[in-house]
């Protein structure tokens, strides 16, 4: 039993090492059509900062994101209406997971970044309001994947988001 644990956990780090931007799931959390980027906030977790943590945005104003399966993991940046709401988080630290739902307020065309200080005795979640003007790239969301090689950082564009 210990070794399919570990076996396990050996294969969802491995499949996380080789994520990449081109895997990042962004989601509109409001319904209707688009709006620009001056109109809407951004929230972002950094789903792997090279600890083998994964964070996730799973949850907002009780409308749940998960989906089944490892390989379809909850979005990593959600683009939201500004206001009141809360944020269900999730971070992976081996085989556990920390959950919390944490409150917070968003203004349009203002970036949130919700990261997670995890250890084995728990996860402490926080939220850091970015600078007026901050574009978010692929690298803030995945650092681990630019560690290596020259690969190009470019920022993420919230029209690509489902």
């Amino acid at each position: 039993m210990r070794l399919r644990l570990v076996c396990l956990v050996l294969i969802a780090v491995s499949l996380a090492a080789c994520a990449g931007p081109q895997s990042l799931v962004r989601k509109r959390a409001y319904v209707g059509v688009p709006l620009a980027p001056q109109q809407q906030a951004t929230v972002f977790a950094v789903w792997d900062s090279g600890d083998g943590n994964l964070t996730y945005l799973c949850e907002i104003d009780g409308r749940s994101y998960r989906r089944n399966g490892y390989a379809n993991p909850c979005p990593s940046v959600l683009y939201v209406l500004p206001g009141e709401h809360r944020v269900g988080v999730e971070n992976h630290r081996g085989g556990r997971v920390s959950v919390a739902v944490i409150g917070i307020r968003t203004d349009a065309a203002r970036t949130y970044e919700i990261s997670v200080d995890s250890r084995p005795e728990g996860a402490e979640f926080y939220v850091r309001e970015m600078e007026p003007g901050f574009a978010l790239t692929y690298k803030d969301v995945a650092p681990t994947f630019f560690l290596k090689g020259n690969r190009v950082n470019a920022p993420v564009d919230p029209a690509e988001a489902d």
